[in-house]
């Protein structure tokens, strides 16, 4: 079964700001004879840092409604940079 995904267009995180953020989320169905039936998912990416000539930093924070009414948050920072030969 593939969920149904909704999907936010890409936003200003603040007014004066030029980075953006946007949001994800879908049910995902579970297995398991004494677990629940599915679990709501929600993803987040937002930019950290956007400049080409520096680097770029991204945050992706999955967050997962899981049994017991609680909620499961972790975070994963990505940085791209570039190294210039001299």
């Amino acid at each position: 079964m593939v969920p149904d995904i909704q999907i936010s267009d890409w936003i200003l995180i603040s007014p004066n700001s030029k980075l953006l953020k946007h949001n994800m989320s879908y049910i995902k169905p579970l297995t398991g004879s004494i677990s629940p039936r599915q679990a709501k998912c929600k993803l987040q990416d937002e930019m950290l840092h956007f400049d080409t000539k520096e680097y770029i930093s991204m945050l992706w924070s999955p967050t997962t409604y899981g049994p017991n009414s609680k909620w499961f948050r972790g975070s994963l920072y990505t940085y791209v940079s570039h190294c210039v030969h001299v």
